[in-house]
């Protein structure tokens, strides 16, 4: 069947796809992935909205970062390959990994678990 241009763009149905990896990291190595996190200074969590930072009421927490150093290296390492496992099925053009966001629940010391 001939495909006609209708103006719209085609489906991607990669896109779509959903990719999930249950308990990549142990407890241990979560525990040591918060701790890395409490030696860095905590900041309120911001959304984008059109690009601008905006403080985001229906995200009230606290951020820490961890940047990628000799002591968290084993941290990105573990993560890019799990990026590139999962980009197997999506095809993105991947440059880096940004420094790793932990997100600190109102309730002092509590991580709330990505979606």
């Amino acid at each position: 069947m001939k495909s006609q241009n209708t103006g719209e763009l085609p489906i991607n149905n990669t896109l779509v796809n959903i990719y999930q990896h249950e308990h990549y990291f142990s407890p241990e190595e979560c525990e040591h992935v918060v701790a890395l996190s409490k030696t860095r200074e905590g900041e309120a969590a911001k959304v984008l909205d059109r690009g601008t930072v905006a403080v985001d009421a229906m995200r009230d927490s606290q951020v820490r970062f961890v940047e990628a150093t000799p002591e968290s290296e084993w941290i990105f390492q573990k993560l890019y390959r799990a990026v590139m496992d999962a980009n197997q099925g999506f095809h993105f053009h991947l440059a880096g990994l940004e420094p790793l966001q932990v997100e600190v629940d109102p309730i002092p010391d509590t991580v709330i678990p990505p979606l």
